[in-house]
């Protein structure tokens, strides 16, 4: 008896660790989030957004935040070659973004600074995610 107790507390404790780590979340809300190197790199190189197509948006129904301070070595050098062949640099993706208020009003409230922005996508259900905190290489 005391044996087939012991094994549902583990198997409880089991199930709660699951839950947990299904269930997690940034500490904040509106922290800039992970994604995998290669989910990264194809989204930007499909989905990127040119200046002229933030200036044209008005208003923004979803919106992520994603952090690309973990790419180092190889996986930095096909992040920077995949930007290096978007149609705008960041720097014009940027100047559109203080342009377009409701774009800039989306990323002040997430505590977002504009000069950390490095790209910005667009998925077909028109949520856009910002990529942001470039490191250097």
């Amino acid at each position: 008896m005391q044996n087939s107790v012991h094994k549902n507390r583990q198997t409880l404790a089991a199930i709660t660790l699951v839950a947990a780590a299904a269930s997690y979340q940034p500490a904040h809300a509106d922290e800039p989030i992970r994604l995998p190197a290669g989910q990264v790199v194809t989204d930007i190189a499909q989905n990127s957004m040119s200046a002229e197509e933030i200036l044209q948006e008005d208003a923004i129904t979803s919106v992520r935040v994603v952090t690309l301070a973990d790419f180092e070595g190889a996986r930095l050098q096909d992040l920077q070659d995949t930007l290096g062949n978007a149609e705008d640099n960041f720097a014009e993706v940027r100047s559109a973004i203080v342009r377009n208020e409701a774009w800039e009003k989306k990323l002040l409230e997430r505590g977002v600074s504009i000069d950390d922005v490095r790209a910005v996508t667009r998925d077909p259900t028109g949520a856009v995610t910002f990529y942001v905190h470039m490191p250097s290489p």
